[in-house]
């Protein structure tokens, strides 16, 4: 089964700095989630803030946060070029504020 993915306007902006072969790289790794979202240990790896749990994908090029939002539907809330990733405070706020 391959999940339904939900990109927020953060991550689209995010997708829009790209140059056109970062971005195929990318959207590889966007398909990569979509195939098999749960946690393997190795380029996922759980960010637990009750009450949702969301998984760090990392690959060397990209970081990228996402949850299961359904049984269907992954909602991928952050995005950024190599290990950096914003604090826990930050994906907080964003969910407090309705943009995650």
């Amino acid at each position: 089964m391959t999940f339904k993915l939900k990109v927020t306007s953060t991550v689209r902006a995010f997708v829009a700095t790209l140059s056109s072969e970062e971005r195929g790289d990318f959207f590889r790794c966007l398909d990569l989630i979509a195939a098999d979202p749960h946690i393997d240990g190795h380029y996922k790896t759980s960010l637990p803030r009750p009450p949702v749990v969301y998984t760090v994908y990392y690959d060397g090029a990209f970081s990228i946060v996402f949850h299961l939002h359904s049984a269907e539907l992954i909602c991928v809330t952050a995005a950024c070029r190599g290990p950096y990733l914003p604090p826990p405070s930050e994906f907080e706020r964003r969910r407090r504020n309705g943009s995650i």
